[in-house]
């Protein structure tokens, strides 16, 4: 987002999303629904790394693969806020705020500092969790009910609900697997000489358990029925058991097994990628980072180069 437009989310700005929020969603748990769907996400990466220092050299190449498919599901009616997007609860927040003539409408709070600090505190600790924020609204709501009078404010027009939040709950019984597939060689200078080198990190399943229950609660997107368009928190990408192999003679090869995920900045632009975007489609792009190279290596030496694609959908069931 340009620096320009960029908007500092004040304290109030909590408690007040937390107002328009607790009016959006409504209490009425008899009219609740239950949507369910499907989140599917791929994303493969091929790629090359290279560093050099002095005679030392090292070159490698990446070919991953990583996929979640994750059932979610929506309980209750459509919201007229996107809960997930920042921009959207400041809009709702400014928004009431104009409702009250640019009163704040926990004005009757002012009085007491402490407890605005109290509710704050608990507003923030909701992370923008619907149900957490509607529940502490009604308390708010009945602290601030003496509030100072306000100018009438300029009629606007009524939003229209049209964002649904979907969320996977542990043991969704969804699929997250990954494939892992690095390798690199070069030459390391040693007292006998320039000794080629071999290294690679290499592994592929499907994700289980407890690492499979962190994918289905790392999953949450609201819907905007309207646009059709989705928006997720995050992407939790999977993380899977994978081999580091090292051969650098005259040493004998060094073996160990760690849990490896996407490359650095990979699920950082997939997260990006999918917020405000088409229910379904396709992206890719080309991330360009230092690579990760021995302590020793020249500054401005190292380069990595990764093309990564990825497909998404979203099927409501």
């Amino acid at each position: 987002m340009p620096h320009a437009t960029r908007r500092r989310l004040t304290p109030s700005w909590s408690i007040a999303a937390c107002l328009m929020l607790a009016g959006a969603v409504g209490t009425d748990v008899a009219a609740e629904t239950t949507k369910r769907g499907v989140l599917r996400v791929e994303v493969q990466v091929e790629g090359q790394e290279s560093w050099k220092r002095l005679g030392d050299w090292r070159q490698g190449e990446i070919r991953d693969r990583f996929l979640t498919e994750i059932p979610v599901m929506a309980e209750g009616d459509l919201d007229e806020i996107n809960s997930l997007d920042p921009a959207s609860l400041q809009a709702a927040a400014d928004k009431a705020m104009r409702a009250q003539g640019g009163v704040q409408p926990y004005a009757g709070l002012m009085n007491d500092p402490a407890k605005v600090a109290q509710l704050q505190a608990r507003a923030e600790a909701c992370k923008q969790d619907v149900a957490c924020l509607q529940a502490l609204a009604t308390e708010i709501s009945a602290v601030s009910a003496h509030k100072p009078s306000a100018a009438p404010a300029e009629e606007e027009e009524e939003a229209t609900p049209r964002y649904r939040r979907y969320f996977a709950e542990q043991g969704c019984g969804g699929v997250a697997e990954a494939s892992i597939d690095r390798k690199g060689n070069s030459k390391m200078a040693d007292v006998a000489g320039m000794q080629p080198t071999t290294d690679s990190v290499k592994g592929a399943g499907k994700l289980t358990g407890a690492r499979l229950d962190l994918v289905c609660l790392g999953t949450q997107l609201v819907v905007d029925e309207v646009a059709g368009t989705l928006y997720i928190a995050d992407w939790a990408p999977p993380a899977i058991e994978a081999k580091s192999r090292l051969h650098m003679p005259p040493d004998g090869v060094q073996e160990s097994t760690d849990t490896t995920g996407p490359m650095p900045g990979v699920a950082e632009w997939v997260g990006k990628t999918l917020k405000h975007a088409p229910l379904k489609g396709s992206s890719s792009t080309v991330l360009t980072t230092p690579a990760e190279a021995s302590e020793n290596s020249q500054q401005g030496a190292s380069t990595r180069t990764l093309k990564v694609t990825l497909t998404w959908s979203f099927t409501a069931r």
